[in-house]
């Protein structure tokens, strides 16, 4: 949490890598301005990403060949679940103690980001490769079908030729 009455201080963390995510957590924190915006700042081959809304600063570090839209996507649900578990009392959590309940939830956040779970041009992308695919299905019936029924309509025709004829030479 950062603002106009003091230093930042780091709330809740979940860290994955072995970089030391902490420091550099630490530094990027005291730059960033206090007015609700988001951006991202390069280190190495990571990206930090991060939304301050309401004074209340949420930072998260990705792989620079993740879509940065994956990132923004964590921080606002992150954000939204913090908001939720303090509910009113959101902003006045100002320690690391006060926020040590919301580790937890942020980890199982961390999980479901990794996982894709919330990704939702992921899931729309996999819903329409699973149309297309019933689509193709579908149309390989329909085709199969056409054939049948073209070779019924074959034989039908050679069927009422073959009657025709029939009655044509018993009437002879």
């Amino acid at each position: 949490k950062g603002g106009p009455m003091g230093k930042p201080q780091l709330l809740s963390e979940v860290s994955r890598s072995t970089l030391d995510v902490s420091n550099i957590s630490k530094v990027i924190l005291e730059k960033i301005r206090s007015d609700d915006h988001k951006m991202t700042y390069t280190y190495d081959a990571f990206l930090f990403h991060y939304i301050v809304s309401e004074g209340m600063c949420y930072l998260c570090m990705a792989d620079e060949a993740l879509d940065r839209r994956i990132p923004f996507e964590f921080l606002e649900a992150v954000k939204n679940r913090f908001k939720s578990a303090y509910l009113s009392k959101w902003n006045t959590v100002t320690t690391l103690k006060s926020a040590e309940s919301f580790t937890t939830e942020l980890k199982r956040q961390v999980d479901i980001a990794n996982s894709g779970e919330n990704d939702i041009i992921r899931k729309v992308k996999k819903d329409i490769d699973e149309t297309k695919d019933i689509m193709n299905k579908n149309i390989d019936t329909l085709l199969t079908r056409g054939e049948k029924i073209d070779i019924l309509s074959t034989r039908a025709d050679e069927l009422n030729t073959g009657a025709t004829k029939f009655k044509a030479q018993s009437k002879t």
